[in-house]
């Protein structure tokens, strides 16, 4: 069955940018009665926060944006992305990123049978062509390997997320500009694992008045459950221009948002 999905990494607990996302992909799943999943992106141990990843349910719930099924944990599935690795066109790499950075960014490949400690790079030089729903046609030649495979032998995101997306059966991605150059590796990744990529929409970052994308590094206010009707007024504002949230509850305001809500005009 088709589906859509929110994806939050648990560095931090959830800002008015993640309501936005979280709001934005749920109505694109429930207007075309599709599946709807949390997957939490938890691979990184080192930056796993147990009381954010706990908090994440609950205050999606308290606005109304309940899912199907399980919450997905991506710490779970480490043997998955192994077995995709091994169909990827990838070679081990022990080159720093400083090494990489006085090269322009352009990886020469010339440490492929380098020994000792290293990553796994997906092969570069490739390219990809996809329209998005909010940003148009979208075209990238990618000259850079990026790591599929960290040093602390621990899946990288990239890797996670495409293989995520082809088991959770994930036919509509909707999610902040901010990802929109990694869309072309994920899809890359999709392809060569023999599977059709989603569609993608990138949705414009909430910014602080500083210029800075509202995220977790940068301190962005914590969303405040107790505060959901002012929370969801907020993000429809910005998803639904004009429009006048109406409902007693959180669940009613997204029924009545179900019938005004496009993705388009969002650009």
């Amino acid at each position: 069955m088709p589906a859509g999905r929110f994806a939050p990494s648990p560095t931090g607990r959830l800002h008015a940018g993640s309501l936005l996302t979280a709001t934005a992909a749920w109505l694109h799943a429930r207007q075309r009665n599709h599946t709807f999943w949390l997957r939490i992106d938890d691979i990184d141990p080192l930056r796993d926060d147990p009381e954010s990843k706990a908090s994440f349910a609950p205050v999606l719930a308290a606005h109304g944006l309940c899912w199907d099924g399980d919450i997905q944990f991506q710490s779970r599935r480490t043997d998955l992305y192994r077995d995709a690795l091994g169909r990827l066109q990838t070679f081990v790499c022990a080159c720093s990123r400083k090494l990489i950075a006085e090269r322009g960014g352009v990886h020469g490949q010339d440490c492929q049978s380098a020994p000792g400690t290293h990553a796994t790079r997906l092969t570069p030089c490739w390219a990809d062509c996809y329209t998005d729903g909010c940003r148009g046609d979208q075209a990238m030649t990618w000259l850079d390997a990026p790591v599929l495979w960290r040093r602390d032998n621990q899946p990288a995101y990239h890797l996670a997320c495409a293989v995520d997306e082809i088991e959770l059966g994930i036919t509509s991605v909707i999610r902040g500009d901010d990802l929109l150059e990694a869309t072309s590796i994920h899809r890359t990744l999709i392809q060569q694992l023999g599977t059709t990529p989603p569609e993608y929409a990138h949705l414009a970052v909430l910014r602080n008045p500083e210029g800075q994308k509202l995220s977790k590094q940068n301190m962005a206010t914590p969303i405040d459950p107790a505060a959901w009707y002012a929370n969801l007024c907020a993000a429809l504002g910005h998803l639904i221009p004009g429009h006048t949230p109406e409902g007693a509850t959180a669940e009613a305001i997204l029924d009545n948002a179900l019938h005004h809500f496009r993705l388009d005009p969002l650009k």
